[in-house]
């Protein structure tokens, strides 16, 4: 909260005020900053949002897929699937 007259609005990506406090989150970044609240008294209130990036990170599945008309070999036994050509008769001929 802070008086009306006193309040200033920050640039976004100003770096958070608590640098050598507990906690200490000096390296999180103002991204928003809501509206203000009337509190009476000429008192205000509003949110301010600040982040970090987040560290670098892999997000994967990992899930069976058949391959189509692909050779599979099982307990020494080759199986092999049947390629099959299909023609169109509308082609034109060469």
């Amino acid at each position: 909260m802070q008086f009306r007259k006193d309040f200033a609005a920050l640039a976004l990506n100003t770096v958070h005020p608590s640098g050598g406090l507990t906690p200490d989150y000096s390296t999180f970044r103002l991204v928003s900053e809501g509206d203000r609240r009337d509190m009476t008294g000429g008192v205000v209130r509003w949110p301010r949002q600040y982040a970090i990036v987040p560290d670098t990170y892999s997000d994967f599945e990992t899930y069976p897929y058949s391959f189509i008309g692909s050779t599979t070999i099982v307990d020494a036994i080759t199986i092999t699937r049947v390629r099959q050509v299909w023609e169109c008769s509308d082609a034109p001929s060469t």
